[in-house]
C-alpha cells in the first residue's frame, strides 16, 4: 500500500488528478471509500455509492512486501540476495457498525453492509471489482478489495443484526505513469557511458553502475580492451545491460 499525504499524491505529475475526489468526502475526517470507473483514467469518475465509515478504525495496518532471489556465485559458500520485485502493498483495517443507538447514532446494520459491498464489490460493467480510493486524513490509498470479513456481534430478538465488525483488506494499484514515477527507476537496464578520467579503475566503474565490481571482463570485451590494468584516458566506455 502507498500511504501518502493527499496533496503529494495529487501533485505527483503525470498520473490522474485525484484532487477533485477530496471534495466528494461527505464527512471530513471520516474514513471514506470512493469507487472509480478506472483507476488510471485522466479524470477520476465515481462508479458507485460512496461509503463513509460510521466510526474510524482503531488501527490502520499497511504491509509492504519485497521479494528476493538467492544467487550463489561459483566457488562461494554463501548466497547473495538480489532484489526481484515488490508485490502490491496491502491495507488492512476494521470498521464497527452499530445499530443499537448507544453512541447517539443508530444505523441499520444490514443496509450499511449492503452499501459497503456495493461500494467495493463486483461491478458488472467493469467485469471486476471496482477500483477504489480510500481517504482518511493524511492517508490516501488506491487499489482493490481483497477480502471483506463480517463478524456479527449482537442481535435483536427477531434475529436482526444490531452490531457488526467488518475487516477489510485492500491491494494497492496505480496507473502505469504513477507506477513508474513511484519506482524511481535509475536506468538500471539501459546502456551507460562513461568518459575515462585519470584515476579511473574498471572495477570501481562497474561497482558504481552495476553495484558489483565483478563485471570487468564483460565490460572490457564490450569495449574491445586487451587489458584492464590501464584504461585509455578520454575514451568513452560503454557499460551495457548485464545479468546481475
Amino acid at each position: 500500500m502507498i500511504s501518502q499525504i493527499a496533496s503529494a499524491v495529487t501533485s505527483g505529475g503525470g498520473g490522474p488528478d485525484f484532487s477533485s475526489l477530496l471534495n466528494m468526502v461527505p464527512t471530513p475526517g471520516q474514513v471514506t471509500i470512493i469507487p472509480l470507473m478506472d483507476i488510471g483514467g485522466p479524470v477520476p469518475i465515481p462508479a458507485g455509492p460512496i461509503y463513509s465509515a460510521m466510526f474510524n478504525p482503531d488501527s490502520w495496518d499497511e504491509k509492504y512486501q519485497y521479494v528476493y532471489c538467492e544467487v550463489q556465485e561459483p566457488g562461494t559458500q554463501e548466497t547473495v540476495h538480489r532484489f526481484r520485485s515488490s508485490p502490491s502493498n496491502e491495507l488492512n483495517f476494521k470498521l464497527l457498525i452499530d445499530g443499537t443507538g448507544a453512541s447517539g447514532v443508530k444505523k441499520n446494520v444490514t443496509e450499511n453492509i449492503l452499501l459497503l459491498r456495493a461500494t467495493v464489490g463486483y461491478d458488472g460493467r467493469l467485469h471486476q471489482t471496482r477500483p477504489v480510493v480510500i481517504v482518511w486524513g493524511f492517508f490516501f490509498f488506491k487499489g482493490y478489495i481483497q477480502t471483506l470479513d463480517i463478524h456479527y456481534k449482537l442481535f435483536s430478538p427477531d434475529g436482526k443484526p444490531l452490531r457488526a465488525e467488518v475487516t477489510l483488506s485492500f491491494s494497492a494499484s496505480t496507473d502505469p505513469v504513477s507506477r513508474v514515477l513511484q519506482s524511481d527507476p535509475q536506468s538500471a537496464d539501459l546502456t551507460h557511458t562513461r568518459q575515462i578520467k585519470a584515476g579511473d579503475r574498471l572495477d570501481n566503474l562497474c561497482n558504481s553502475i552495476y553495484g558489483a565490481p565483478r563485471f570487468n571482463l564483460e565490460v572490457a570485451k564490450a569495449n574491445d580492451l586487451t587489458t584492464i590494468r590501464k584504461l585509455p584516458l578520454g575514451q568513452t566506455f560503454v557499460f551495457p545491460p548485464l545479468e546481475k
